[in-house]
Order: C-alpha cells, then structure tokens, then sequence
C-alpha cells in the first residue's frame, strides 16, 4: 500500500524449548531495530525477561525483568546494551558476549528452527550416506515406501586433486586453500552435478559424489549419478532428512513450496508420514504449498489448514479454515476451487488478452 514503505514492520515469535514457552519480537525499520523484547509465558501470567528500545540518539536501553537477580549480571548486560548497534538485535549482541541467560531463545532459533526453500539442497548428506550404514537403510526404506524405483543410495569417494578432472586446477586450488578441517565444501557445476569435498583423517583432499542404485530387468543392479535423477527425486532425497529430524527430535521446519516437483501423493504421504511418527513428540511442520489435495480432513484438522490472499491493496491476507466452520463431511477441495474460502486466482478471459 502506497506509504507503507517507512512503516515499522513487526515480527513476534512463540515457541516452546526446554520445556518452557516463550515469546520473542523486535520491530524494525529500514535503519534501526526500534523495539525488542523476550516474555517467558506460565500457566497465568507473563513474565518479563528482557525489553530494549532503540532511543533517538542511537543509544540502546534494555530493561531486564526478574530472571537476571545476580547484581553483576545485571550491570554486565547494562555494558552488552550499550555495547549494541541500532541495527543489532541484543539477543544476537548478547549471545556472542556469552551470555547464557537468553541461550534458549538464541538456540531455538538457531537449532530448533530450520527453513527449507525450493532450491535448498542438505548439504550434509555425501557425508552422512558415507559414515553410516543405518542412513542407507533409512533412505532405501523410504524409497521403497514412495515407489521410486530406487533400491538405495551410495557415494563415491575421490581424490580432489588426481580423479576429478572436471573441475578446473584454479578451483581445487582455491578450494585447498580455504577449506578448513572438520569443515565442508561444496561443488556444484553447470552439468547439475555436485561434490561434498573434506579433509580425512590424513589431511588429504577427498570429495565424495553421490549416486542411486537401480535394479535391471535382469536382476544387475547399476548405480546412477545424482544428476541424471528427476528433479522429484532430487528433492526427495533433500527432504528426507528433514522428515527424520522431524521424527526423531522436537524441531520446527518451514518447508516452502512443499510440493515442488513432487507428484501429488507423494506429497501427501510425506505430511502423512510425518503426522504418524511424531505423536510422541512437540515438532512442527510449516508448509507452504499449492497442493489442492492436502485439503483433506482425513489429514489435517481444519485449524492446521491456512490460506494466504491478496486484497484490493495487494497486501497478503492470512486466516483459517477454521474460520468458515465447514461440517466434517464437506468436500474442503471442492469447496475451495469453487471459491468459497477464498484465496484463489481470479481467471480472466483470454479474449481480453487481445490476441484474437
């Protein structure tokens, strides 16, 4: 909406870590972190942890509510305060000077919470399929329960400088130069292919390649690279790990654009997976799709199904199904490409293109 653009924008977070519930938000503009604050909610009340504002003069003031007792605690995050840029959240500004006080909202956001975009590939899955077998059998399992045609997933490993004559000397050069022990690199190039490069145990330059292994009519089986893949199966594989974190740990994942690539039961069944292996966990799964098809009360509860609309000031608009209170036996995806939830296109003739 016209004037918007110097309107502070707001962001509010709540989550549960450790067993506590908290809530975290800051509102900036296009200069300054102008407000901050850190609640820890109980069963009846809300208790301050800390508020900091961003005053005219650039100076950063916090107010610390009763968790912080220690005087000397106290006058340290005074110094962190003063110590913080305008544009600077104190939370980051106060984990990097060690202050433990605030490290369960920190590492929420930092361990707990992972975004996955449509282009996000898991970097760390050369290395995981390399070290551990049981990873293998996870993702020949998973193949198998999805129909892909894949019997399993395997890698190759290299020497950086002798086997991959495909990378150009001043590359690995740069690569060797950089790369740190304990530390990876990644590869890609323009054939869509992708190396995970390390350095072992005897400092040497290893890279590992990635490939899928496929049954023949005859029975041999034959090893496919990665490249040569769909792109539903690449994306397949770069999930799987986020679905077994999901299962395993309490974690929140943002998914955008679950469906991309994926046929529409596949999709399905990953939020059906997920759903049935975590009911003894608290993790969360956020996704944002086009998928008509998880409209499904035999799926989701009508508040976990959410959609996002354009008004007349183009300003996006969120709500749930919740909200419409259709009966249990409603066909949900048929009600919405009719239109009555809203949050649908709005097709106009083709006729009017001109073009005829």
């Amino acid at each position: 909406k016209s004037g918007n653009e110097n309107v502070p924008t707001n962001f509010e977070f709540v989550f549960k870590y450790n067993k506590n519930i908290y809530v975290y938000g800051f509102t900036i503009n296009r200069e300054s972190i102008l407000e901050e604050h850190l609640n820890l909610i109980g069963k009846t009340t809300e208790k301050i942890i800390f508020e900091r504002i961003t005053l005219s003069n650039k100076q950063v003031e916090v107010k610390l509510g009763n968790k912080i007792k220690n005087t000397n605690d106290t006058q340290f995050l005074k110094f962190v305060a003063k110590s913080t840029r305008p544009n600077k959240l104190f939370l980051t500004q106060a984990e990097e000077q060690n202050v433990k006080a605030f490290s369960d909202a920190y590492d929420w956001f930092k361990s707990a919470l992972t975004i996955i975009y449509p282009e996000t590939k898991y970097e760390k899955i050369d290395l995981l399929v390399n070290a551990t077998q049981k990873l293998c059998e996870i993702y020949s399992n998973f193949f198998e329960l999805f129909d892909t045609g894949i019997e399993g997933i395997l890698t190759e490993e290299l020497d950086l400088q002798k086997d991959m004559t495909e990378i150009p000397g001043v590359i690995k050069n740069e690569i060797m130069r950089n790369l740190k022990k304990d530390h990876i690199g990644i590869i890609n190039l323009p054939n869509h292919q992708r190396y995970t490069v390390y350095i072992d145990d005897n400092k040497e330059f290893k890279a590992l390649k990635l490939f899928t292994r496929h049954k023949m009519d005859s029975g041999k089986e034959i090893n496919f690279e990665i490249k040569n893949e769909s792109d539903g199966t690449k994306r397949l594989i770069d999930l799987i790990p986020a679905l077994l974190s999901l299962i395993n740990q309490e974690m929140v994942f943002i998914i955008d654009e679950l469906n991309r690539s994926l046929h529409p039961n596949l999709t399905y069944n990953l939020i059906k997976v997920f759903l049935e292996n975590s009911k003894d966990n608290e993790s969360q799964l956020i996704a944002t799709t086009h998928e008509i098809n998880l409209l499904d009360l035999n799926l989701l509860r009508r508040d976990e199904i959410w959609f996002i609309e354009k008004d007349k000031d183009q300003q996006s608009q969120l709500y749930s199904l919740e909200e419409f209170k259709p009966r249990y036996d409603k066909d949900i995806k048929k009600g919405y490409m009719l239109g009555r939830f809203g949050a649908i296109p709005v097709i106009h003739k083709i006729k009017d293109l001109g073009w005829v």
